[in-house]
Order: structure tokens, then sequence, then C-alpha cells
């Protein structure tokens, strides 16, 4: 998130960002794979921990976009029932 802020105005922290990412982009599918397996195990608070961590390698990720939102929806759900 840092280097996503201080990309607009460094070139450098972009370059940086954008590598990061880069090296991260294999654990891409693994994330997805772990987020919707929790989600369907009713475990919604790692859902949304790993769901995030996804959106900071990939921020376009469209599992992550469906599933997190579910998840927090059925963690406040649960929550309320508490």
């Amino acid at each position: 998130p840092l280097l996503d802020g201080a990309s607009e105005y460094l070139p450098a922290a972009r370059i940086d960002r954008d590598k990061i990412r880069k090296d991260l982009g294999a654990e891409v599918a693994f994330l997805e794979k772990k987020g919707t397996e929790q989600y369907e195990k009713g475990e919604y608070r790692e859902c949304i921990a790993t769901l995030n961590r996804l959106l900071l390698i990939d921020p376009n990720n469209k599992t992550a976009r469906i599933y997190l939102p579910r998840a927090a929806k059925r963690l406040e759900a649960l929550e309320k029932l508490r």
C-alpha cells in the first residue's frame, strides 16, 4: 500500500511495486484457492485476511473481488447472531 501511494510521485516506487507484484505473482493461484476453501469451510475471518493479501499482489483479482464482500457479509451476520 505504501508503494501504491508513493508510485504517484516517485517512478522508482512504481518500479519497485511492480517488481514485488511480479515476484509474488506465483502466489496468486495459491491464495485464490486458499481463500475460496476458507470461504467454503465458513472460515470467514481467515478468508478475508487471505483475500486482502491477494489484493495487495493483484488489485484487480476477480476471485477476491467476488468472495471478499461475501465473506465480510457472512462474518457480519454471524457476529450479529452472537
